[in-house]
């Protein structure tokens, strides 16, 4: 998000003929990390192939916007500035004030690992991809389409005026959508470079049926209606996902007889109302009507993304694999430190298992540190290993308990196969990787530690 805000920001302020802040947050965002140099890459393409598309078709003696002009030539001065506030903005926040020189490589660095994302494959598929451009923006997917038609009607018939308006954000959203399919690295978070130029044009196609002037009632009667069909459909959907099919039970398909019913019903409305009034009527009161519904069902799951499921595996968005029981093994790993120590950060921990996530968790307990394998003889107060692994050589003298540390998806293919059930409920299978926290047995009320057992134990 940092590498997308600034990034806008930039072009915003520049296209606002300000230089220097377009320079300030060009520069932040080039500190932002490997994520803005996917989305520079797609718009320096498409504004290199508008530019080139531009000059090879335009007609004799046809002219183009002032505005448009000023901005893709810049003048000496207006260059220099948005230079000079580049590079002071990444030396001095890149360097935190000059306290870290070596803050400076951070650039470096971000495009060498975005460079080596070309070679590891994250295993996340086109396809889902594409499934979730139309999940969780149908929206912008179907107003982009309408817009586009227009957009091609209008050069089909050689119109001047608009023939390049949606030019260059249909080409960012072709190249940034396809430099994000074929990056092996993808991640479904990659999306946001897709989500701007794709939210440009289906603005473009929605602003066509904003009221301009005092609308028709039965516009708003028809809106209204659509709502309601629109709420129906989505109780049916819910009613359907929780059916278990039995036998020959048909409810299932009268349930799904009922969805496309509603769908009908909502083509014959629209239909009798552009019969008994007009045309623009009945598309003004379906357009309000799906937009609406369209808006609270986008709000519903940003809310569940977001708020209610923030990182979870259920969800599309985000880089599995998710937490899991983090809180209740810090927890547990406070009280033992209270107990031995009457601190909650100063007891002695030996873990096994070193990755990212596990050393943020572990940041304040000092005494904390991380091997691949136990020293002979070596007694820490508390031992974390993978459950996968076999069990220490220490068992007779720790009590240990485990603990669901990440959670992956775990069906096969884009999407779970239960779709209507994940839809609705985000209800899918899911795979669970565990670690085990040994506790000194002396750490425990009435608990003692057989040395000599220990020295059977571990000898050579």
């Amino acid at each position: 998000m940092l590498a997308l805000s600034f990034s806008l920001l930039a072009i915003g302020l520049w296209h606002t003929h300000r230089p220097a802040w377009s320079g300030l947050f060009g520069g932040l965002a080039l500190l932002s990390g490997p994520a803005f140099w996917q989305g520079a890459l797609g718009l320096g393409l498409a504004g290199l192939a508008h530019r080139l598309l531009v000059r090879s078709k335009a007609q004799p003696g046809e002219v183009f916007d002032e505005a448009d002009q000023k901005n893709a030539y810049p003048t000496r001065v207006d260059t220099l500035c948005w230079l000079a506030a580049l590079i002071a903005t990444i030396f001095v926040v890149g360097t935190y004030l000059t306290r870290y020189p070596q803050g400076l490589a951070t650039i470096l660095n971000s495009f060498t690992t975005y460079l080596a994302g070309w070679t590891t494959f994250s295993g996340v598929s086109p396809i889902t991809l594409i499934i979730t451009l139309l999940i969780f923006q149908p929206l912008a997917v179907i107003f982009a389409m309408v817009s586009l038609g227009r957009w091609l009607m209008r050069r089909l018939h050689y119109e001047i005026e608009g023939r390049y308006a949606l030019l260059l954000p249909v080409l960012w959203f072709l190249t940034s959508l396809f430099l994000t399919l074929i990056y092996p690295s993808r991640q479904v978070n990659d999306l946001v470079w897709v989500l701007v130029p794709l939210l440009a044009i289906a603005a473009d196609g929605l602003s066509e049926y904003l009221p301009d002037e005092k609308p028709h009632v039965i516009s708003f009667l028809q809106a209204g209606f659509v709502l309601v069909l629109a709420v129906l459909f989505w109780n049916t959907l819910i009613a359907t996902s929780q059916v278990v099919p039995q036998g020959n039970m048909p409810r299932p398909v009268i349930q799904l007889g009922i969805l496309f019913g509603i769908l009908l019903l909502g083509v014959l409305t629209t239909t009798l109302v552009a019969l008994g009034w007009s045309w623009r009527t009945s598309r003004d009161g379906l357009v309000w009507g799906l937009t609406a519904a369209f808006v609270i069902y986008s709000t519903g799951i940003l809310w569940g993304s977001t708020q209610l499921r923030p990182n979870e595996p259920h969800e599309l968005w985000g880089n599995p694999p998710g937490a899991g029981q983090i809180q209740l093994a810090l927890g547990t790993l406070k009280n033992l430190s209270e107990w031995h120590t009457g601190l909650a950060d100063e007891i002695d921990i030996v873990s096994t298992v070193d990755t990212p996530s596990l050393r943020w968790a572990l940041r304040n307990f000092s005494a904390a540190r991380f091997t691949t394998e136990l020293q002979q003889g070596e007694m820490p107060s508390v031992i974390i290993t993978p459950r996968s692994a076999e069990t220490p050589v220490l068992t007779a003298a720790y009590r240990g308990q485990d603990f669901v540390w990440w959670v992956r998806p775990a069906w096969n293919g884009p999407l779970p196969e239960d779709f209507i059930n994940w839809l609705t409920f985000r209800k899918a299978p899911l795979g669970y990787d565990y670690i085990i926290l040994w506790a000194r047995s002396d750490l425990f009320p009435g608990g003692s530690v057989d040395e000599s057992n220990l020295e059977q134990q571990t000898a050579p």
